[in-house]
């Protein structure tokens, strides 16, 4: 995929099957990567803490970091977003994460 294929790709998200759309197409994420991915979409253009989404995604677990860090990572890989030059998931420097473009969300049909 180029740039400009990477630039115009649709992403929606389907809740009801916990799948990450790419042109209609399912990305496959692991579930705690989709978790955090919903996180993210439950709050738009706001902060989440690194507290927040461990606890959120990891509740009554100790884990560091490292893995928030490997979820961002794959969520990335999956958006064809450039940390450098992010376009939905910036990361806010020693803080946490924000979403700040919108992935539209699927509804489930009737």
């Amino acid at each position: 995929m180029d740039h400009d294929e990477k630039a115009t790709a649709m992403f929606r998200i389907d809740r009801s099957n916990e799948v990450l759309l790419r042109d209609g197409d399912e990305i496959a994420l692991r579930p705690k990567t989709w978790a955090v991915l919903c996180a993210l979409i439950d709050r738009p253009d706001q902060l989440c803490s690194k507290d927040l989404l461990l606890d959120e995604v990891w509740p009554d677990t100790f884990v560091t970091d490292t893995v928030l860090k490997v979820c961002i990572r794959e969520l990335r890989q999956a958006l064809d977003d450039d940390p450098k030059a992010p376009r939905f998931i910036k990361t806010i420097p020693r803080k946490g994460y924000r979403l700040i473009r919108s992935i539209p969300v699927v509804e489930p049909s009737a």
